[in-house]
Order: structure tokens, then C-alpha cells, then sequence
């Protein structure tokens, strides 16, 4: 029993030590970065779309919002037809 016990500290303050002097496999391995043509250093990116939900006169509604350029993409609401 003493000779399991010593094996099993052992092994744990093996795997200690090792875990303290270890380096994350991320630092190890280079990281492409990615380069823009852009002067001002800025990548373009999709549209934030939200879509918005209202009941109107016991229709449920629905519209989407562009949060990135603060403007409906719908032109008018749409009915909400539940398929199911």
C-alpha cells in the first residue's frame, strides 16, 4: 500500500512540474494574420441583421433591423406564418 501511495505523489507532482514549465501549444504555433488592402487598416464584415417581432391587431409581425447602417431592410412588416 506505502508503495502505490509513493508511486501515486510521485506521478502527480511529475505532471506538476511538467504543467509549470509547459507552453500552451497556441504561443508554439505561428498565427497567420490576416492583411487588408484598406489604408485605414479596417476589415469589412457582414451586416449586423436583428429581426424584430410585434403583434399588430392580433398578427404576429416580423421586420429586420441593420444595426451596422441603423436602417430596416424591410420595407414594410411581414406576417408571420407559423409552419408547423
Amino acid at each position: 500500500m506505502k508503495k502505490i501511495k509513493k508511486l501515486i505523489i510521485t506521478a502527480v507532482t511529475g505532471i506538476t512540474i511538467l504543467n509549470a514549465f509547459s507552453v500552451p501549444a497556441s504561443a508554439s504555433i505561428a498565427t497567420p494574420v490576416a492583411y487588408s488592402n484598406i489604408d485605414d487598416g479596417c476589415m469589412p464584415c457582414a451586416d449586423d441583421i436583428q429581426t424584430k417581432w410585434r403583434m399588430n391587431n392580433g398578427v404576429l409581425q416580423y421586420r429586420r433591423w441593420n444595426a451596422t447602417k441603423n436602417r430596416w431592410v424591410d420595407s414594410k412588416w411581414i406576417d408571420y406564418k407559423y409552419n408547423g
